[in-house]
């Protein structure tokens, strides 16, 4: 394909192919590819995915993981198990542990770079380093703690129908009694809490001698059952099998952001607290099982927090070891007003409370290992119950790793000349000045065969000063004259037509080695982008104008569209739906900010059809009543038409619990909309396959709507799709 670079433009199979080559004969390769578009783990490490945690070994391409801002990302390659690899345990302070080979990788904050993170405008940033160079500079030069990494955002579960309000759950499971559905309470505002959870409140008999300051409360009202009747609340847990039997049910865990805080807020309000000299924050259990999974609900919400295990004596009396969970968040993890009251509002020692740091990494003995490779923005995905976040393979890394090479990652936005080239040695001997090589570039020993690559990323983001002492590296294998011990180098980056961080590579850099570009591959979006929600009328915009789904290669304006773009454009989409700003010249000017004029304008053509259909669909899916003759529309307005006809039909379903049979009918609807009016093949696939999956009908029983579910499979059979 040609392009204004004219460079080749390769798949990513290819590049690897052609990477293992290219550093088997030694020489340089430049890979460069658009927004958007290297490290083994223990095989027993579990990774979150929206339907739970898995572990590594029982993962399959295509399986769901989340990226480090809570977002679902997908397995797209699962390479070959190394039974046998250098294997390192990282330990962090939260006394989380990893295993993981040498080479994996980490976007961790220094000493350095936490020291001036609040500095806008210092050069000292996260930056990605392998597990060995982490274990080669795992202290500071005052022996502190040197690497650290982020605490991931929340992770975006979607909303759960829950059996019992999470508030009240929460409750119970601190105050509860085990084998009833009361509570015992001294607070009458965790008692209004619950009443506005829309469960009643009563005062128990037995409450009348109970010598304590609380007393027993039965939560709902009563019920019939088979010999009797209990109280609403102790049914539900009946259901649930909670009584006799304290735990978080997993759909729980599993639940929004939103019903995950409250759960928390019932547990700290009734067995948590907040000190109000320093803000630490203190969950008490003596149920194990719990006490983890409060300590993975914690984790789940962004939280950092650790576990301790302590015995308890009372009067001298030997009792249950008690679980204690310390943290220190700005979340409103109470609603008791005391409580809240307490929380730290100070921004001193934010850094400690939102990174999790490396103490210690060990070299163990070689564990089965192997690499992921996801389809998240930034690389990154989520691993073990603390979600963790770490670093993908990357191609280059994973064709190292098949000639048997290590790398030395080297990430150049985030360095200077003198990080290269290194510092003069003012000690030097006679009149010339020597210089101190750095030491993540591999010394030359004599007689022994190189062992490593060296891997320059973001090689279009380097300052102007770096490109001499690159140059020298890659010409002749030196810096200032002295060998290095590489096999090859790689160097990464992304397109001109990105260059709002870029700087221009010189082109005597680039005739040192040969020059690709990574292919966007347009399907292989689409399915992300589906299983990421990005609206439906941006995929059937894309698919119909497939020719803004990515800026041209010789493109050089601020704004032109991208896999990245669009996916934003879609999240300002969706939010300015919440705002209610959806007027067409407003929403067409957002767009257009993320992905250019051009792009923009075509798109603000689609988003007034898309409104002028509106009330037509609604009548449409809701009554199964056509208001106009579809066959009178052109074939644009056709495509708008059944895509947004799809995509309010999914709302209205997906809106309503999986228990109710009623919510079919605006699948049968659109289903005799499609029959009746003999809508084309193609447009019946862009709408249909816009908005739903084969997974999503699985998970939400939509195959017991049987017209829908034959017309959708009748589709598939024309195309080639993963089911």
């Amino acid at each position: 394909m040609g392009n204004a670079l004219n460079l080749q433009e390769i798949n990513q199979d290819q590049a690897l192919t052609l990477g293992k080559f290219f550093i088997q004969s030694g020489q340089s390769l430049f890979l460069f590819g658009q927004k958007g578009t290297g490290k083994m783990l223990d095989l027993e490490t579990e990774l979150p995915t929206p339907n739970g945690f898995v572990k590594l070994l029982d993962l399959k391409e295509g399986d769901q993981l989340f990226d480090e801002r809570g977002n679902i990302c997908n397995i797209i390659k699962l390479h070959p198990i190394d039974f046998s690899p250098k294997s390192y345990k990282i330990i962090f302070d939260d006394k989380t542990e990893v295993n993981a080979c040498e080479d994996h990788l980490w976007l961790t904050w220094d000493g350095k770079a936490r020291a001036y993170s609040k500095n806008p405008n210092t050069k000292c940033l996260p930056s990605v380093k392998t597990t060995e160079e982490i274990f080669r500079t795992l202290k500071t030069y005052q022996n502190g703690t040197n690497h650290s990494i982020q605490v991931a955002y929340p992770i975006n579960y979607p909303k759960q129908d829950l059996l019992i309000d999470p508030y009240v759950l929460g409750c119970w499971l601190g105050d509860g009694t085990s084998k009833s559905g009361s509570i015992e309470c001294a607070d009458n505002e965790i008692l209004d809490e619950i009443k506005k959870s829309g469960y009643s409140v009563t005062l128990t008999k037995r409450a009348n001698i109970n010598r304590s300051k609380s007393f027993n409360y039965r939560i709902g009202d009563l019920v019939d059952t088979k010999y009797t009747k209990i109280g609403l609340l102790k049914k539900q847990l009946q259901q649930l099998q909670l009584i006799g039997d304290k735990h978080i049910p997993d759909i729980y865990l599993r639940a929004s952001f939103e019903q995950r805080l409250s759960l928390l807020q019932g547990l700290m309000d009734t067995d948590g607290c907040c000190d109000r000299r320093c803000g630490a924050m203190e969950y008490c259990s003596v149920i194990p099982v719990l006490a983890a999974q409060v300590l993975q609900l914690m984790s789940s919400l962004g939280i950092k927090a650790t576990l301790h295990k302590n015995k308890s004596f009372l009067y001298g009396k030997r009792h249950k070891d008690r679980y204690r969970i310390h943290c220190i968040t700005k979340l409103p993890i109470f609603r008791l007003t005391r409580k809240l009251f307490n929380i730290k509002k100070t921004t001193a020692q934010d850094t400690r409370n939102t990174h999790r740091y490396i103490v210690d990494v060990k070299l163990i003995d070689p564990v089965p290992m192997r690499c992921v490779t996801v389809d998240s923005q930034s690389h990154l995905f989520l691993i073990t119950r603390a979600f963790i976040a770490t670093h993908n393979t990357h191609i280059a890394l994973q064709a190292a790793k098949d000639c048997k090479l290590k790398v030395n990652y080297i990430n150049l936005s985030v360095i200077e000349r003198s990080d290269l080239c290194g510092f003069p040695n003012l000690n030097s001997p006679g009149d010339l000045i020597e210089y101190k090589s750095p030491a993540f570039l591999p010394p030359l020993i004599a007689g022994v065969k190189p062992d490593s690559i060296i891997l320059f990323d973001e090689v279009d983001k380097a300052s102007p000063e770096v490109m001499s002492p690159l140059l020298e590296i890659l010409q002749f294998k030196t810096i200032n004259g002295k060998q290095i011990n590489a096999a090859a180098c790689v160097l990464t980056g992304n397109l001109p037509n990105e260059k709002v961080y870029s700087n221009q590579i010189s082109s005597a850099l680039l005739d040192r080695g040969s020059k690709y570009i990574l292919q966007f591959n347009f399907d292989l979006w689409v399915d992300w982008a589906k299983k990421n929600n990005v609206h439906d009328l941006i995929l059937g915009f894309l698919r119909s104008n497939s020719e803004f789904a990515c800026g041209k290669t010789e493109d050089c304006s601020f704004a032109s569209p991208s896999p990245r773009g669009w996916t934003l454009a879609s999240e300002a989409i969706i939010k300015a739906k919440e705002l209610k700003i959806v007027d067409i010249e407003s929403v067409s000017q957002i767009v257009s900010g993320y992905v250019g004029m051009e792009a923009g304008l075509r798109f603000k053509t689609w988003y007034e059809f898309y409104r002028q259909f509106d009330p037509f669909v609604v009548s449409l899916i809701e009554t199964g009543a056509m208001k106009f003759d579809y066959q009178t529309l052109h074939p644009t307005e056709r495509v708008i038409f059944v895509i947004t006809a799809c995509h309010y039909a999914k709302q209205k379903v997906f809106s309503i619990t999986k228990k109710s049979k009623a919510r079919l009918i605006y699948l049968e609807n659109l289903c005799n909309f499609l029959i009746k009016y003999k809508v084309d093949y193609e447009v019946q696939l862009s709408g249909l396959y816009n908005s739903f999956t084969f997974d999503q009908i699985a998970l939400e029983k939509l195959y017991e709507c049987k017209v829908f579910f034959d017309l959708f499979t009748s589709l598939s059979q024309g195309i080639s799709i993963k089911k």
